[in-house]
């Protein structure tokens, strides 16, 4: 990809800083419930990570969160916690802006660094489940969930090292 020139890289560096420093702390002492609707962490983190690249693609990018910041200020957060359909409604928004302003920045990261998806543990239950299956029809007719419980311990160490690195963005994380 072409670079862009280093006034752009600066100035969209500086704006996107500063931008995320508000976010940070207008959101960082609100309730777990808002910090999810926000995408909290995937945001911090996927912004952290996209001004380090200077090219017309990630500064396409850099532009969509800044008009996801601007728009979050504007959006009333309150939480009736006994109206279950106002919940289900701001979270079915919440996917909508996740889908439209952080997976295109995430799904970039994912190509250009080590940035991944959070997956659930339950994935690599089902990996482990699929594979233990495969062992026993064609191997074996014992059943030792030894497959299943390899990938729980590689899902786990695979979760625990992308998050302490902040290389992760996820829904409702």
């Amino acid at each position: 990809m072409k670079s862009d020139s280093f006034e752009n890289f600066g100035r969209y560096k500086n704006l996107v800083g500063e931008k995320l420093a508000e976010f940070i702390l207008e959101f960082e002492n609100a309730p777990e419930k808002i910090k999810e609707l926000l995408h909290y962490q995937s945001v911090i983190n996927a912004s952290n990570k996209i001004i380090r690249f200077n090219n017309s693609e990630a500064n396409a990018l850099k532009d969509k969160l800044i008009e996801y910041f601007e728009l979050v200020k504007e959006i009333d957060f309150s939480i009736d916690e006994n109206n279950y359909s106002e919940i289900q409604k701001q979270k079915m928004e919440s996917r909508k802006r996740y889908n439209k302003y952080i997976y295109p920045v995430g799904s970039h990261l994912m190509f250009e660094s080590e940035f991944r998806t959070k997956l659930p543990i339950g994935f690599y239950v089902f990996i482990g489940i699929i594979a233990d299956l495969i062992i026993y029809y064609n191997f074996t007719k014992e059943i030792v969930p030894l497959a299943t419980i390899v990938f729980i311990g590689i899902g786990i160490l695979f979760r625990k090292s992308k998050k302490n690195n902040d290389n992760v963005f996820a829904p409702f994380k």
